[in-house]
C-alpha cells in the first residue's frame, strides 16, 4: 500500500517459502488495517522458482528488496532500515494475520 504517514511496516523476510508465502500475503490482505501500513518482503537470496515468480507478482503492491543471502536477521534489518512506518511489525513467511489482530 502505498501512501504518505504509514503508521505500520510489516517487514517479511524471505527464503524459499513460496509454499506458504502466498497465504500469508492473503492473511494480511484481509485485515480491515484503519490506518496505512505498508508491506516489505526481502527476498533473502530465494532459489526456488514459486517463491521467486511470487514475489514477481507482489512488486506492484509491495516494497520487494532483493539481497544475497545473509539470514534472517540480515533481512529483516534491511527491511527495517527501508521502512516509512511509525511501528515495525516483524513477520515471517509463514505467518498468518488474523482480521481485525492489530488495531492501534
Amino acid at each position: 500500500m502505498k501512501e504518505k504517514n504509514i503508521i505500520l511496516s510489516i517487514i517479511i523476510p524471505v527464503y524459499n517459502t513460496g509454499a506458504l508465502l502466498k497465504e500469508t500475503i492473503e492473511s494480511i490482505r484481509q485485515v480491515n488495517f484503519s490506518y496505512p501500513y505498508e508491506v516489505i518482503l526481502i527476498n533473502d537470496g530465494s532459489t526456488d522458482q514459486v517463491t521467486l515468480k511470487l514475489l514477481d507478482t507482489y512488486r506492484s503492491e509491495f516494497k520487494v528488496l532483493d539481497k544475497d543471502n545473509g539470514g534472517i536477521s540480515s533481512a529483516r534489518n534491511l527491511g527495517i532500515s527501508q521502512a516509512e512506518g511509525k511501528y515495525i511489525l516483524p513477520f515471517d513467511g509463514d505467518d498468518l494475520m488474523y482480521k481485525n489482530h492489530y488495531d492501534l
